[in-house]
């Protein structure tokens, strides 16, 4: 899988879903975190992918 970019609007929430790569949702998470601190405008599009990382990575190693 391509690496996750939460700017692309073409890349949705069901890319993120699709992910099983652990150390790339993990680096999508801060970097999304930053991001949201970082970005007035596109906060609510990262908050919902932010908030679709966190879930897969909870569903990938439970």
């Amino acid at each position: 899988m391509n690496e996750i970019d939460y700017y692309d609007e073409d890349f949705s929430v069901e890319d993120i879903e699709k992910t099983t790569d652990l150390d790339e949702l993990e680096d999508a998470e801060v970097n999304l975190q930053s991001s949201i601190w970082n970005n007035e405008e596109q906060n609510d599009i990262l908050k919902e992918n932010l908030r679709v990382v966190k879930a897969r990575i909870v569903e990938l190693t439970n």
